[in-house]
């Protein structure tokens, strides 16, 4: 018999914060409803040994090296069996029955290929973790202007939704993939994720292809989760390059040889900003100083520049 939700879990160097979301998962672990694979993408913490001798009855793939999140996440929907095909992320934490909750509207709501849950912190505070597709207008305002003045004009605040609480249930484009449950038809229709997408804007990119297959997206504020929030990211030092990389690469997919052009400037023109601040920050006292933490170190950031205009 084949089980009615696979939960995919992608994992690198959280064995913490994994032990915890399978923890979660309660009755889950041993009925036969549910698969449960972790993809552990080449972790060094032991956290492959962990889930074998705590968790005997989910399947683990090691994979030899780290391969991204959308080679990983690929990996497990090829094995997946279920109707239901639920992406989480293992810095996640199940409440109460948010799986079925997602599964449950998949199944009355044919004209929807993927559904979402509402993320709350540690806390309870609420996330918020969906907008709209990002623009070309998205992309000048939030990196020309580093003090986020901009980000104040009503296209700006449009793509971040913010008149919403997050607290009521309503059509999406773009949540992250964090917790997110496709159809098994919605993955054949739409296909894997993107592997030019190591670890960034795959969610976006994924969301943009159910929308332009014709399904909509729900967000259910009924369904929680607690989401710790960027653990694995937290680990790569190279995110940030790897981000803007990603988001060149979005925008060069779904908005042309211009698109793309547009964000390697932009992004060439951040990082020399960024090189003036930390001159500025070594002459200037700290109390006349502007917070620039948000940007890539100077190094990092020239050597972005050339790995950017590398890019084809």
């Amino acid at each position: 018999m084949k089980p009615n939700i696979s939960i995919i879990i992608l994992s690198w160097n959280t064995k913490e914060y994994l032990q915890k979301c399978l923890t979660s998962l309660g009755h889950r672990l041993n009925s036969n409803d549910y698969e449960i694979i972790v993809i552990d993408n080449a972790s060094e913490d032991g956290s492959a040994e962990m889930v074998h001798e705590h968790f005997p009855s989910v399947k683990v793939i090691v994979n030899s090296t780290n391969t991204g999140y959308a080679a990983g996440n690929n990996l497990g929907i090829r094995m997946a069996q279920a109707n239901h095909i639920l992406l989480m992320n293992s810095d996640i934490e199940v409440i109460e029955n948010a799986p079925e909750v997602m599964a449950d509207f998949l199944d009355r709501n044919s004209s929807y290929g993927a559904v979402s849950t509402r993320m709350i912190q540690a806390d309870g505070s609420v996330q918020r973790s969906y907008t709209k597709f990002p623009t070309l207008l998205t992309l000048l305002l939030f990196d020309i202007d580093r003090n986020k003045l901009l980000r104040q004009l009503p296209p700006v605040r449009d793509y971040l939704m913010r008149k919403y609480d997050h607290l009521t249930s309503m059509d999406v484009e773009q949540p992250p993939t964090a917790f997110f449950m496709i159809t098994r038809e919605t993955a054949t229709a739409v296909g894997l994720l993107d592997e030019q997408f190591f670890l960034f804007f795959n969610d976006v990119d994924y969301c943009k292809r159910i929308a332009k297959s014709g399904y909509l997206i729900r967000y259910l504020a009924e369904a929680m989760v607690i989401h710790h929030g960027g653990k694995s990211v937290a680990k790569e030092a190279s995110y940030r390059t790897q981000w803007y990389i990603a988001r060149y690469r979005y925008y060069k997919k779904w908005h042309g040889v211009a698109g793309g052009f547009l964000a390697k400037l932009v992004t060439t023109i951040v990082v020399l900003e960024n090189g003036f601040s930390t001159m500025v920050r070594k002459i200037l006292p700290s109390r006349i100083q502007k917070k620039w933490t948000s940007h890539p170190s100077c190094r990092e950031g020239y050597n972005l520049i050339r790995l950017i205009w590398q890019e084809k």
